[in-house]
């Protein structure tokens, strides 16, 4: 499975033992969270989720630029606090079809559009901007295994992340 390959090539970057993934969420779970969004999630991230439901806050980030997978009960936490935000500023860059999947501790979110339009996006809600990272999620997890292979992503020990070399 591509997503186990990417976790194993972040693997051999991390010297120590602090990149650490919940085990896999219910099929019950990813169903509740589907009944709330009111759409199915796509089964290639209901995949991830039958491995992994997220990672534990004490985690070493398993996304670029400190953003941790997100558990499912969080993933709708965060879907809520963006549709809030949304709802309550004009002109907010946000959609609802896009599902948070990673979060870093200062707001920044990796988004999955349900639809397909836009593919994985990186927005950070505090100051509206996005950014489209690739077409698909498989297609984001191939290109990050590639810059893995590719030595263009570095483990930042002491902050405990992993950032893409420019």
């Amino acid at each position: 499975m591509l997503w186990e390959k990417y976790v194993n090539s972040l693997r051999v970057l991390v010297e120590d033992k602090h990149l650490t993934l919940n085990p896999a969420a219910g099929i019950e779970k990813i169903q509740h969270l589907e009944n709330y969004l009111g759409s199915n999630i796509p089964d290639f991230l209901k995949q991830i989720y039958l491995v992994n439901d997220g990672q534990p806050v004490d985690s070493i980030p398993v996304f670029p630029e400190a953003h941790e997978f997100l558990p499912v009960d969080d993933v709708k936490l965060v879907y809520s606090q963006l549709s809030d935000v949304a709802k309550s500023e004009a002109g907010c860059l946000w959609k609802k079809e896009w599902l948070p999947i990673a979060q870093t501790i200062g707001g920044g979110v990796i988004c999955f559009d349900i639809t397909g339009a836009d593919g994985v996006v990186q927005f950070y809600p505090e100051d509206e901007t996005e950014k489209r990272l690739e077409i698909s999620l498989d297609g984001y997890l191939e290109s990050l295994i590639k810059l893995i292979e590719q030595n263009k992503v570095r483990y930042l020990k002491d902050d405990r992340y992993f950032t893409l070399k420019n």
